[in-house]
């Protein structure tokens, strides 16, 4: 497991690794960080996904993650996340029905 020293360090080589255009390499650091609990790299990481930056696009994934992040209060997620509701024009708050919206744009 990793602790989050290890993750704050695994989110700094992800987004050392992104600025050299090693974007596959971000997000395997960023993935590592995601899954030990680190709202930064859960962000950075369903940015990726909904981009297709580094790994292949899933919308699915990128609303997972961005969720994820949003729940711990990272701002940057929240505005996101939020922001691709307000876009799908849900106020359900389902997840699923944001996915099919994200999906046509």
């Amino acid at each position: 497991m990793t602790n989050i020293f290890s993750a704050d360090e695994l989110t700094s080589q992800g987004v050392a690794a992104y600025n050299a255009k090693d974007y596959a390499k971000a997000v395997e650091l960023w993935t590592k960080a995601a899954n030990a609990g680190h709202a930064v790299s859960q962000y950075n990481l369903g940015i990726s996904y909904l981009t297709g930056t580094g790994i292949e696009q899933d919308v699915y994934k990128a609303i997972h993650w961005l969720s994820e992040s949003a729940e711990q209060g990272f701002e940057p997620a929240i505005e996101t996340y939020n922001g691709l509701k307000k876009e799908a024009d849900s106020d359900k708050g389902d997840d699923e029905e944001l996915v099919i919206v994200v999906k046509e744009k």
